[in-house]
């Protein structure tokens, strides 16, 4: 989840200050595949998310998109292409790496290797200067060892225990499309 009891991707995010903000397509939209138009829709949607206090983000500088071995392709053609990926007479392509960092943004990309074929439309956009504040390992309880010793055979056993996990203090760092052209209805 992203801190606010609702999934991680989430089309109603809750603020405290009020309101509600996204990081997905919006209602009456749909889960775009990916392509120029749909990276360049998700950084302004990343750009125009706003804090717990209904204050506007500063803008994204450093973002990775994440996605499926079989899309890894389709990203970078869309990313790596300085004109439109299929005919060079489009001008510039608003979504390559050189028009992006003229915008300040630095942009790369990755597959991820665990994802799964039945995943491999999905595809992610993540805020690496948001994220190192948002997402951390935390700990419920520190190692512990028992004060009781127990020796077996000559082997001296404590019982130790710890609890940490990921966790995710917000979820304005990332953003997702399933890619599958779906309609947006919440």
């Amino acid at each position: 989840t992203g801190g606010d009891g609702l999934s991680l991707f989430n089309a109603a995010h809750t603020i405290r200050a009020g309101g509600t903000d996204r990081n997905i397509f919006g209602s009456g939209d749909s889960h775009r595949p990916f392509d120029g138009t749909a990276l360049v829709d998700a950084l302004i949607r990343m750009n125009r998310m706003v804090g717990q206090n209904g204050i506007q983000l500063l803008p994204v500088r450093n973002v990775k998109v994440l996605c499926s071995i079989e899309n890894l392709p389709v990203v970078q053609k869309h990313i790596e292409s300085k004109y439109g990926p299929n005919t060079p007479n489009l001008g510039e392509s608003s979504s390559s790496t050189e028009a992006l960092r003229r915008r300040g943004i630095n942009i790369t990309y990755q597959a991820i290797p665990y994802l799964t074929t039945a995943y491999k439309d999905y595809w992610f956009l993540v805020d690496l200067d948001r994220a190192k504040d948002r997402l951390f390992m935390a700990w419920m309880w520190k190692p512990r060892m028992a004060s009781d010793t127990t020796v077996s055979n000559g082997t001296h056993e404590n019982d130790c225990s710890t609890a940490l996990a990921p966790t995710s203090l917000g979820w304005q760092h990332v953003f997702s499309s399933i890619g599958n052209g779906a309609a947006i209805t919440s």
